[in-house]
């Protein structure tokens, strides 16, 4: 029953080994340690095979080969998980040569060992040398290159711990890493050689466990979910995650194809400090998500980074992720749109003043500059409509203005209307309104001014007129204009004001021309 119990956990073990293999396998771009994965859970397979087999004989070479291989190549692959548990960072470079080449070296002794018995020695001659025969010399070898190894692999995690690289429970397991499977391997020797492979193997397959164990219970892939990876390298954004060192730990394609891009001095993405890589990013310490908008220096680069926290089971940081999307096309396309919708509003000004333009062009005589009579009548519908009051108006008309046309032609006479309509203009006040009524009349109106005030004003405007001589060709002509002034109270019609102020200027006309006269009677006694 007990043996059949040791067969099943030995047959368990395997089988939890190449699956473990299969995985890594699958997953091989989105593992940091991959390699070291793969070597530890074959060498654990490979010692467990005999066990279970129950093939385990001395002078076996093919077994001797196989498990001799197997135990090493699972030392190789823990040192290495170890070493690189504690400096992410790290690559094998002449490690791998160290680690690599000696499970390979040590089969090969181990397979040959009946020609020479260097590594195993023969059974009769350590019957006859007893229990304190010294071990053969490639024996003797083996366990010189587990104490180099093993001493190099803890100066160099002793060295990330005391420098405060790595911390806590990674540090033990780092150390556990490279000291077990050592201590281990130099154990199984000894057993071996005082008891047999059964123990040897055994041992082996027991180190390497408890390192597997150990780096489950730590986490160390706790922030690598395998069945991420088909999602991860098909995703355009560029995703990455960081673990608490703030190390990348994993990054996928477009992630390690943006950094080649942007950042070419970060050779291996995995195990950079990010810092490296982004030197000015901030990671947050809260369990809210950032969105942060990046531009990338001496260039018309951006990018619009998510930056989430990750917590564990217990609430601790155990890294972030960065989730990067190139928004360069979109933010140029934002710009070209606010260049288009500038450009727009300044067309729209444009438009609008050449709208003002036409529109004053459209109330304004063209020969004089003044309003014409179509402003006019708006204006005073306007003040209609406002029931304004004390508006006064006086209606203009130039004298003998036909007689100027007939001698002097008709550029002649448009050079006096012109000159009365500046004379009249100059005259009046900011409020008033003068206009071209038609031919050779004009009217201005007064807002808020009784009818004496617009009587003043327009005899002023009459005199100076009278006395300023109009340069017609080489000719000077003194011109004089009539008027009828009148003015209505609040609610009078404009148009019945226009009326009484034309009667006034026919009574000036009729009186002689070139005086200014009111109405004879008001508005509301007509």
């Amino acid at each position: 029953m007990g043996a059949s119990l040791v067969a099943v956990a030995y047959a368990l073990v395997i089988a939890a080994c190449l699956v473990y293999v299969v995985v890594v396998v699958r997953a091989w771009r989105m593992l940091p340690m991959a390699g070291a994965l793969i070597a530890a859970s074959l060498g654990v397979a490979g010692s467990s095979l005999p066990l279970l087999a129950g093939a385990l004989r001395s002078q076996d070479p093919a077994v001797n080969a196989f498990t001799f291989t197997s135990a090493t190549l699972t030392l190789a692959g823990c040192i290495a998980i170890g070493v690189r548990t504690a400096a992410p960072q790290w690559r094998p470079g002449r490690w791998l040569l160290l680690l690599g080449v000696e499970p390979v070296l040590i089969g090969l002794a181990a397979a040959t060992n009946g020609r020479h018995h260097l590594l195993i020695a023969d059974p009769g001659t350590s019957a006859a040398a007893g229990a304190m025969a010294a071990p053969p010399p490639m024996a003797t070898l083996y366990l010189l290159y587990l104490a180099l190894v093993t001493i190099g692999a803890v100066a160099f995690v002793g060295r990330q711990i005391l420098q405060r690289r790595v911390r806590g429970a990674r540090a033990w397991l780092s150390l556990l890493a490279v000291l077990l499977p050592a201590s281990g391997a130099g154990t199984s020797m000894v057993s071996y050689l005082h008891g047999g492979m059964t123990r040897a193997a055994l041992l082996a397959v027991t180190v390497g466990m408890v390192v597997f164990l150990g780096g489950l219970i730590q986490g160390v892939f706790r922030l690598l979910p395998i069945a991420r990876a088909s999602i991860l390298n098909t995703m355009d954004d560029a995703v990455t995650v960081i673990d608490a060192d703030r190390r990348v730990v994993t990054a996928n394609p477009a992630a390690r194809a943006l950094v080649a891009r942007l950042a070419p001095h970060v050779r291996r993405l995995q195990g950079a400090l990010i810092t490296d890589v982004a030197s000015d990013l901030r990671l947050p310490e809260t369990d809210t998500s950032e969105t942060v908008d990046i531009t990338i220096p001496d260039t018309d680069e951006h990018l619009e980074m998510r930056v989430t926290l990750l917590r564990g089971r217990r609430g601790a940081v155990i890294g972030w992720t960065l989730v990067s999307r190139d928004v360069t096309a979109a933010r140029r396309q934002q710009r070209a749109l606010e260049d288009s919708n500038r450009k727009l509003r300044v067309q729209l000004e444009v438009i609008e003043a050449l709208r003002r333009d036409l529109a004053e062009q459209a109330s304004r005589d063209a020969l004089t500059g003044l309003h014409n009579r179509r402003h006019l009548m708006d204006y005073l519908a306007a003040c209609d409509r406002a029931a304004a009051t004390g508006t006064a108006l006086a209606v203009i008309d130039i004298d003998h203005f036909k007689r100027i046309n007939d001698e002097y032609g008709h550029p002649a006479g448009d050079a006096v209307l012109r000159a009365v309509a500046e004379t009249l203009t100059d005259g009046l006040g900011q409020a008033d309104v003068v206009a071209r009524y038609g031919g050779e009349e004009f009217v201005c109106v007064f807002t808020g001014r009784s009818l004496p005030e617009a009587v003043e004003t327009v005899e002023a405007l009459r005199r100076r007129l009278a006395v300023t001589p109009i340069p017609v060709g080489d000719t000077a002509l003194s011109v004089t204009f009539s008027a009828g002034v009148a003015c209505a109270g609040a609610g009078e019609p404009s148009a019945d004001l226009l009326t009484i102020a034309d009667r006034a200027l026919y009574d000036a006309k009729r009186a002689g021309r070139n005086r200014v006269m009111t109405a004879a009677r008001a508005v509301s006694a007509r």
